[in-house]
C-alpha cells in the first residue's frame, strides 16, 4: 500500500504546446516516476487535451485532507476559489500575472480578469504552505504579499521536446534565401510586438532588403491588438511579416531551425520560456531587459537596456556580418543551456514540499 500522499496539479487552463502546460504534463511524469499518485485539473481544457485533465468537480473530489494540491496561478478564474475551498495542503507555483495596463486599450475585459487576478492571488497568501515561483523577479512579487515559505523551481524543460524533426514544410516555406528574425510567444501587448515591427522596418529597408519577420504564437483572444499590428504592418510599408499564429511543436522546431536571430522586446516577462528554446536550439536572442529576461539569460544573448529602432536594427546586423560576436553569443547561450537542462525539476519540486509531505 502507498502511504505517499497524491499530489495533484490544478491549472485555470491547460493549452496545446503552452509552456503551463507543458510543464504540468512534465512534472506529472515525474511525480509519477517517484511513485506519488499525481493527476492534472483544470478550469478549462482545451478540446485538444481534454483527455489529459480532469475537470473542477473531479479535482474537488481527488484533493482530500491527505493530498497536496499544487495550483499553478498566473490569472483569476473559477481554480482560485477551489484551491481556497478544498482541505488538501496547498502548494502555489506562481507564473507571474501581466500587469492589466498592457490589455486596456485592447481588451478591457481580459485587463478586468487580470485585476481580479491579482486579488485573488493576496487571497492565496494565508492559504498557502508553501509558494514557488520561476524566477526571483516574481519570488519578489509573492514576498511583498505576504507568502512564506517561498521558493523558485525552473519550468520543467522536457529534453525530448527540442530533439523532433523540425518541420520540412516550414523549412521549404522561409528557406535560407532571405534573413529570417523570429518572434516567439502569445500576440499580447505586453510583447511589444509593435516595437519589434519598427525595429524590423529599419533593418529591412536599409541594412538587409532580403528579410523576413516571422511572428510564432497564439492569436486567439488578442483581435484588436493583431489588428492594430497588422496596421502598423501596412503603414510602414513592411515586406514579408508572417503572423503564424498557434504551431505545433515540429513547426516551432521549424521556425527556431530557420531563424538568424530571435527578437524579444517584451516589457514584462515572469520567466522567458521562448529565450530558453532559443539557446537550446542555438539561435542567437536580442533581448531588452525587462522583468526576469536578465535572469532568464543568464549574462548570455544580447541584453539591450534601451530599445530604439535604430538600435535594435544594428544590433541584428552586427550578428549577421561580425561571425565572431556571433559565435561568442551562441558560445555563452549553450553554457546557460546545458546548465538548465541539467536541472531536475522534479526532484527541486520534491525537496520544496518536503514539508507538505512529512
Amino acid at each position: 500500500m502507498n502511504a505517499r500522499p497524491a499530489i495533484h496539479q490544478l491549472l485555470p487552463a491547460l493549452h496545446p504546446g503552452d509552456a503551463v502546460g507543458n510543464e504540468a504534463m512534465s512534472l506529472r511524469a515525474h511525480l509519477r516516476r517517484a511513485g506519488f499518485e499525481s493527476d492534472i485539473f483544470a478550469a478549462w481544457a482545451d478540446p485538444r487535451v481534454a483527455d489529459v485533465a480532469g475537470t473542477l468537480r473531479e479535482c474537488r473530489g481527488a484533493a482530500t485532507a491527505g493530498s497536496v494540491l499544487l495550483f499553478h496561478f498566473g490569472c483569476g478564474s473559477p481554480a482560485g476559489p477551489l484551491a481556497l475551498e478544498v482541505p488538501a495542503r496547498l502548494a502555489l507555483m506562481y507564473h507571474n500575472i501581466t500587469p492589466a495596463h498592457f490589455f486596456d486599450p485592447f481588451a478591457p475585459g481580459l485587463a478586468r480578469e487580470l485585476r481580479f487576478g491579482r486579488r485573488e492571488l493576496a487571497r492565496l497568501a494565508s492559504r498557502t504552505s508553501v509558494a514557488l515561483a520561476k524566477s526571483s523577479f516574481s519570488r519578489r512579487e509573492l514576498v511583498e504579499l505576504g507568502f512564506e515559505p517561498t521558493g523558485i523551481v525552473p519550468y520543467a524543460l522536457s529534453p525530448g521536446l527540442y530533439r523532433g524533426t523540425p518541420s520540412r514544410v516550414v523549412r521549404r516555406l522561409f528557406p535560407a534565401d532571405r534573413k529570417n528574425v523570429l518572434v516567439v510567444g502569445r500576440v499580447a501587448p505586453n510583447k511589444k510586438i509593435e516595437d519589434a515591427l519598427r525595429a524590423f522596418s529599419v533593418y529591412q529597408k536599409e541594412m538587409e532588403r532580403r528579410s523576413r519577420l516571422l511572428i510564432v504564437g497564439e492569436t486567439r483572444g488578442s483581435d484588436a491588438y493583431v489588428h492594430s499590428l497588422l496596421h502598423l504592418t501596412r503603414d510602414l510599408g513592411l515586406r514579408d511579416v508572417v503572423f503564424t499564429g498557434h504551431v505545433t511543436q515540429e513547426d516551432l522546431l521549424g521556425y527556431y531551425a530557420v531563424a538568424d536571430v530571435m527578437l524579444s522586446l517584451s516589457e514584462h516577462e515572469g520567466y522567458g520560456v521562448p529565450l530558453v528554446e532559443a539557446m537550446i536550439l542555438g539561435v542567437p536572442v536580442v533581448a531588452f531587459d525587462a522583468g526576469a529576461v536578465s535572469e532568464t539569460l543568464g549574462g548570455s544573448g544580447v541584453l539591450l537596456r534601451e530599445k530604439s529602432a535604430d538600435l535594435v536594427a544594428t544590433v541584428i546586423d552586427s550578428l549577421d556580418r561580425d561571425p565572431s560576436l556571433r559565435a561568442g553569443v551562441l558560445a555563452r547561450q549553450r553554457g546557460v543551456a546545458e546548465t538548465l537542462l541539467a536541472v531536475d525539476p522534479g526532484a527541486l519540486l520534491l525537496e520544496s514540499l518536503q514539508p507538505l509531505l512529512g
